[in-house]
């Protein structure tokens, strides 16, 4: 079948021609017109206005078609067109409140619900928006109703970054689009590849059709300066070519991230994870995570949860200690790593680490001791986590599991492993039979960020490059479980 054809002429006897030869096209490709669902109009110029309609309907194989008339619309690719006002602005507030009340009252969970959004209802508005070039001021209250729902779905206080919704999947957010950026970033794209093209025509129209005025106007709503708008018609009667990308003034969620970073409270440690495809791997892949998993770790990605640090921010004289020690300040970072009302979950987070370490380098070969006693020069106990053992080399590891405020602390935590445990080589040596003794501490951040040298312990067991980037995605979404589970237990015991 063919739909949506859009014929236009100069004159109503063009028209009557054109019809005529759709009409025959169609015929002889074994198709047919459906003239009830075709429709037109007709303006010829009076008096320096216009008159809609003054003429005969066309018909299509004897069938008169309909003629629109000033004040009726009828959709055309989505979009509502009138004969008068040619393409209707946007109406979708409303929409969208009737869409997302939809999606509410369906039996979904939450995060069915988001990618209903993400993937059907986003596209859906931002294809309205753009084609109907909906300003900034439509635009920002559906942003607002988008924003409201996704956190009353998740379960996410009223109070929780803006940044976490809009910021990329790889740089630890949602990843849905924020309509009031989108649109002009893509208005703003698509005048510059027309402006771009090598058809002459095309071109000719950019040049007389007032695109640079356009851009530069998009430039401004994207944030842009407005002495720093490109020419984006090229140099001379020359195009730069379509192959050139489009330039813009920002990048809306690189800026909703350093927004984001900038928090105090909900801020802390979130640089760490920009651009982190395996520390975020669980935010877009939820394998093996439950609903409230899923939004109790988005919780403690956003530092939302409900400590005494969170609900006592911006103010003054609120008591701040730990409700369970007698520690001065009650935060998830304190919880996740210093607490001993949680002591023993902290250590089965440990120890999980080290099984699933365990498990692969026995499949690789590797002979484990796990915590030997062994004496340091001063005759101090020393029990490293495991020793790995294969072929005349020791691998002395230890993991630990630290709460992520900068890259440094993970990686001091690598150093002070290694200095903790070097001077223990002769004992080990004798212990394990080898020659060649090397030590390597195994860092993990308690919200699941992989600090990226740990690759190199997975490939000196021998683990192929594809299983060390599973290995490090499980690892991390193990601490990240483990750690929402030492959140849940310590505010609801």
């Amino acid at each position: 079948f063919a739909d949506d054809l859009a014929v236009l002429s100069r004159d109503w006897a063009s028209m009557e021609r054109f019809l005529d030869l759709v009409r025959v096209f169609c015929q002889l490709s074994g198709l047919s017109v459906q003239t009830r669902k075709c429709h037109g109009w007709f303006l010829s110029p009076s008096q320096g206005s216009y008159v809609v309609n003054n003429c005969e309907s066309w018909k299509i194989g004897g069938e008169p078609l309909h003629m629109m008339e000033p004040g009726t619309e009828q959709k055309y690719l989505g979009i509502k067109l009138d004969p008068w006002r040619g393409i209707c602005k946007m109406d979708s507030l409303e929409s969208v409140k009737v869409w997302t009340k939809r999606i509410d009252e369906a039996p979904l969970k939450p995060t069915q619900r988001v990618e209903l959004l993400r993937t059907y209802m986003l596209p859906r508005l931002l294809y309205i928006a753009d084609h109907t070039e909906a300003s900034a001021a439509q635009l920002s209250p559906i942003d607002d109703v988008i924003r409201a729902v996704v956190k009353r779905w998740l379960h996410l206080p009223v109070a929780t970054t803006n940044s976490l919704i809009y910021a990329r999947c790889r740089d630890g957010g949602l990843g849905l689009g924020r309509l009031e950026m989108l649109v002009p970033q893509l208005q703003m794209k698509r005048l510059y590849r027309l402006a771009q093209s090598e058809d002459l025509v095309i071109n000719e129209i950019c040049r007389v059709g007032q695109v640079q005025r356009k851009s530069e106007k998009l430039w401004k709503n994207l944030g842009g300066v407005v002495d720093e708008v490109p020419n984006i018609l090229g140099d001379g009667d020359r195009a730069v070519g379509s192959n050139v990308p489009c330039p813009m003034p920002i990048d809306y969620r690189d800026l909703e991230f350093e927004r984001w970073s900038s928090l105090v409270c909900q801020g802390s440690g979130i640089a760490l994870f920009q651009d982190d495809r395996i520390s975020n791997a669980w935010i877009r892949e939820r394998t093996g995570m439950k609903e409230r998993h899923y939004i109790a770790a988005l919780k403690m990605r956003a530092n939302v949860v409900p400590t005494r640090e969170f609900l006592c921010r911006g103010t003054q004289g609120q008591d701040r200690s730990c409700r369970k020690c007698n520690a001065k300040y009650e935060s998830i970072s304190h919880v996740l790593g210093q607490c001993p009302n949680v002591q023993n979950m902290r250590i089965k987070r440990h120890n999980k680490i080290c099984d699933i370490l365990v498990k692969e380098a026995k499949s690789q070969g590797w002979m484990v001791h796990h915590e030997p006693h062994l004496r340091s020069s001063e005759g101090m106990l020393r029990k490293p986590d495991l020793i790995f053992v294969k072929e005349g080399r020791a691998i002395v590891v230890d993991v630990t599991v630290r709460f992520e405020y900068h890259i440094d602390g993970l990686r001091e935590a690598a150093r002070e492993k290694v200095r903790y445990y070097c001077n223990l080589e002769e004992q080990v040596k004798r212990l394990t039979g080898a020659t060649d003794v090397l030590f390597m501490g195994f860092p993990v951040g308690a919200r699941g960020k992989w600090y990226k040298d740990n690759k190199r312990l997975l490939k000196l067991l021998g683990v192929p490059t594809a299983r060390c980037l599973w290995l490090a995605k499980l690892i991390s979404r193990r601490v990240v479980l483990y750690s929402v589970d030492m959140l849940s237990t310590f505010l609801n015991s």
